[in-house]
């Protein structure tokens, strides 16, 4: 059921299977993840599951942009899906490694759009989900962490621009000092190779 999340919450097969390792150490090729997803979504014995977990993700995509539970049942009932509050709230807390995913999709979403220089109003149009907008309140607080992200990468960037340049450690590490923005040189070679 995490593969049906993620996968109805937007993410690619690849990047679902480098989530898979990252926050379960379960290593599988993209191609593997497609697979499991097709089994697990074929059964007609699943489509129940499967109508559970599109609700169980709906509410969670929800919660990721800003709205409240009672806010949620609100929405939810639009579609003539009746829960009460008690069962949205334990939802909620049964799933927050899969709200922190997909607020994490929110934010590379808005720092790609920083990245690409796009319009605000065009980023925050592709954040809607089931035509539904992001609230000012978390839109806020989710553009800071893009914007700080965005600000590390772009200096984390320089420093392997400066010494792939300069070949000198000792002055990065004395600019990440000035900085305050650790990184590790193996960051930074692979940053320097990807760049070649």
């Amino acid at each position: 059921s995490i593969v049906i999340g993620y996968k109805l919450s937007g993410l690619s097969y690849a990047d679902i299977a480098a989530k898979l390792e990252e926050e379960y150490d379960i290593k599988m090729s993209r191609q593997a993840v497609n697979g499991l997803y097709k089994r697990a979504t074929s059964d007609k014995e699943t489509e129940k599951n499967i109508q559970t977990v599109i609700r169980t993700t709906d509410i969670c995509y929800f919660s990721a942009l800003g709205y409240t539970v009672k806010e949620i049942k609100e929405i939810i009932n639009e579609d003539n899906f009746d829960l009460s509050l008690n069962k949205i709230s334990d939802l909620l807390s049964n799933n927050s490694e899969l709200i922190s995913s997909i607020e994490k999709h929110i934010i590379d979403k808005i720092k790609t759009g920083l990245k690409n220089k796009e319009n605000i109003d065009l980023i925050i149009h592709s954040l809607k989900f089931k035509d539904i907008n992001i609230k000012n309140k978390k839109w806020e607080q989710l553009l800071s962490e893009a914007t700080k992200l965005y600000i590390r990468d772009s200096i984390v960037d320089s420093y392997a621009n400066i010494l792939d340049i300069t070949n000198n450690r000792n002055l990065i590490r004395d600019m990440m000092k000035e900085f305050n923005v650790q990184t590790s040189f193996k960051e930074l070679g692979q940053i320097i190779r990807k760049d070649d």
